[in-house]
């Protein structure tokens, strides 16, 4: 059959362009196939229900992400449906990588002041491998947030100035993963703490 390439080949013979997951022959019970990555960031984040492997050219195929404890879903890096949804899909229409990747569950209780000991809001979050956590705190759900300290370990206590007794503020985590995994930073969900009105 011709053309089997961009145009016509000259003469009568017609040349046939190889490709190992196509075939210009014909042949019958050839199933082309594409190929698909999957992954978790972090690993300890959660599991992807479509593994890794080949799959029918341009077939639809259904894909989530379940997050483990302790951990939400963000979103999806890379070709799919609905990169914002947990649940969503994939066209085989080409070789795929694609990436769910999941946050770090974080809470916090705040300890209104007294007339000795200031006010404060303690943090908790579960550890994840990270080199360091910068904690950074906003008076508004969304930011902008301030930098307030830096830890290494999974808790973090905010004595910081600026709190004060029934007041809410907002915290997020940006996890920095060791330099030699050149892993990209991971933003924690937002949490919001309430310091209560006190005695």
């Amino acid at each position: 059959m011709r053309p089997q390439g961009a145009a016509p080949d000259i003469g009568a013979y017609e040349r046939c362009v190889f490709n190992p997951k196509e075939s210009c022959f014909g042949f019958h019970g050839f199933e082309f196939t594409r190929h698909f990555d999957t992954s978790a960031f972090p690993e300890a984040g959660g599991v992807v229900s479509l593994p890794s492997g080949d799959y029918p050219l341009n077939s639809v195929q259904p894909l989530t992400a379940t997050a483990n404890l302790a951990f939400t879903f963000l979103n999806w890096t890379r070709k799919v449906a609905d990169p914002t949804s947990a649940s969503t899909f994939v066209v085989m229409d080409e070789d795929q990588s694609v990436t769910a990747n999941f946050v770090n569950n974080m809470s916090g209780r705040g300890t209104p002041g007294t007339a000795i000991a200031p006010p404060r809001v303690d943090l908790t979050w579960t550890p994840i491998g990270a080199d360091h956590v910068d904690v950074l705190r906003a008076a508004a759900r969304g930011g902008p947030y301030t930098d307030i300290g830096t830890t290494a370990g999974s808790a973090f206590r905010d004595t910081t100035s600026g709190l004060v007794n029934n007041t809410k503020w907002y915290y997020v985590l940006r996890v920095i993963f060791p330099a030699n995994t050149n892993l990209p930073r991971c933003p924690s969900h937002e949490a919001s703490v309430t310091i209560p009105k006190g005695r």
